[in-house]
């Protein structure tokens, strides 16, 4: 017992110190992005809501593909390594990147559809200047500068929705949106003066692995970032840009979900490959990450699946009523959102498994699409994408659970989970029963209300049972 209560105190405090922060850094955009995507969409017509959809689309999918996971491989290496293996092969790494993008820019400038070309260029310039600031992100979360990072992103998120407000308020142009972010990513380019990476001993880099990682794990954030898209860009060449719009909104994945698993890979991947000589901390911290992350997934699920309706009837004002069932099919990821599974097998030099899972989600994912489709139309193309995502999560728990010589259900703590489950249950299922008694505004209000209401419990909880056993996993 004594020897477990010293490996859980001297387990990282990471989630004391970091944890908050970041999360903050990166729910607040998330919020913001919602605000805008709700006021352009009461707005606009559905044909130019289409194309703004359209745009922040393709930026997701050129800003993964340029930034080739660089991120993931500050986060989860040794910077002094990365540093001498970049200075060793610096002319081979800068000309393959820049074939990388020329070859990339050719792709997309040929098909991206419903953008203009002038709008396409600057597209792809403003992707490339997000991603130094990712790395600038990165950097400043690596050498522990979490305050500077925070502000940073909190006052970059601002001026973000105050640019779109602007184009709300007047005329929306989409060059000129592009345009105005782009000065305002350059500006944010200054804080790299703020980086100065501290040098160590170290007399032998393993060049081949780090590479060989970096490739995987690029390898892995291509096929996802298409993966996640592909549902869209199917859409999109099957239907009118109106009928997109309407899916879009469907499909739309509760955003700040995203970036609260965003943030906890951050800590994740730091976490465990400081551990990585310890396969029981290393469980440890993959379990706590589930405990934390499900006293928002578990009650967030209940409620939409009670609201769906209520949610764009009055959200929308009624103009994407249609969208309502795609989204009740989309809810059903949310579960799947409470850490970042492939974690383990990274932090374990196993990312050739981590772009497998990633591989055969956008196979499985693609097939199920051209199948179901003819069929089911729209709400095929959804059930496809949610199926292949609960196998691609079965197949890293899979493999994790053997990297860790252990079992698939001693990384879930079941116990906690179940409980939570039937207690969130039993409080929303009255709230079905009585809904149809009240109006939409009143049913969706008190309902929000109620959900925020258990998430505050669930980590007042978290935060007690943390501190009474004055250990903090993450």
């Amino acid at each position: 017992m004594a020897e477990k209560n010293t490996l859980e105190n001297k387990t990282s405090a990471f989630f004391k110190i970091s944890f908050l922060p970041i999360a903050i850094a990166r729910l607040l955009p998330s919020t913001l992005l919602v605000i805008i995507t709700i006021l352009f969409a009461r707005k606009l017509n559905k044909q130019d809501y289409g194309a703004f959809q359209t745009l922040w689309v393709y930026f997701n999918i050129l800003n993964t593909i340029i930034g080739s996971s660089i991120v993931s491989i500050i986060l989860s290496s040794n910077l002094n390594s990365i540093t001498k293996a970049f200075k060793k092969y610096k002319i081979q790494i800068v000309s393959f990147y820049l074939l990388f993008i020329a070859i990339l820019y050719f792709i997309a400038f040929k098909t991206i559809p419903n953008l203009s070309n002038p709008l396409k260029i600057i597209l792809f310039i403003f992707s490339l200047l997000q991603v130094f600031l990712s790395v600038i992100d990165a950097l400043l979360i690596k050498l522990e500068k979490i305050k500077l990072y925070t502000y940073a992103s909190i006052i970059y998120s601002v001026c973000f929705f105050l640019i779109h407000l602007y184009f709300y308020v007047y005329e929306l142009n989409l060059i000129a949106l592009v345009y105005s972010l782009i000065c305002l990513s350059v500006i944010k380019l200054f804080l790299i003066k703020y980086i100065k990476i501290p040098t160590t001993d170290i007399q032998t880099v393993n060049e081949h692995l780090l590479f060989k990682n970096w490739i995987f794990i690029s390898l892995t954030a291509i096929i996802s970032i298409v993966a996640t898209w592909l549902d869209k860009i199917f859409i999109q060449f099957k239907m009118s840009t109106e009928q997109f719009a309407i899916y879009f909104n469907g499909a739309m994945e509760i955003p700040f979900l995203g970036i609260l698993v965003g943030a906890m890979e951050t800590i994740l991947l730091r976490n465990i490959s400081a551990k990585e000589k310890n396969r029981i901390a290393a469980k440890d911290i993959f379990k706590e990450s589930i405990n934390l992350l499900s006293n928002i997934t578990i009650p967030l699920f209940f409620c939409f699946i009670t609201i769906y309706k209520e949610v764009f009837a009055v959200v929308y004002s009624n103009s994407y009523n249609e969208s309502a069932y795609i989204f009740l099919i989309y809810l059903f990821l949310i579960p799947l959102r409470i850490t970042h599974f492939g974690a383990i097998l990274q932090c374990y030099h196993k990312s050739y498994l981590v772009t497998l899972g990633a591989f055969l989600d956008f196979l499985l994912s693609f097939s199920l699409m051209i199948i179901l489709y003819p069929v089911y139309g729209v709400l095929g193309v959804a059930f496809a994408v949610v199926f292949s995502t609960y196998f691609q999560i079965f197949f890293y728990l899979y493999h994790s659970a053997k990297v860790l010589d252990t079992s698939i259900l001693s990384l879930i703590p079941l116990k906690n989970l179940i409980k939570k489950i039937l207690l969130t249950i039993s409080i929303f299922i009255p709230i079905y029963l009585i809904k149809p008694q009240f109006e939409n505004t009143t049913i969706l209000i008190s309902t929000l209300f109620i959900t925020v209401l258990i998430i505050s419990y669930y980590l007042v909880q978290y935060w007690k049972n943390l501190k009474q056993n004055n250990i903090v996993l993450l």
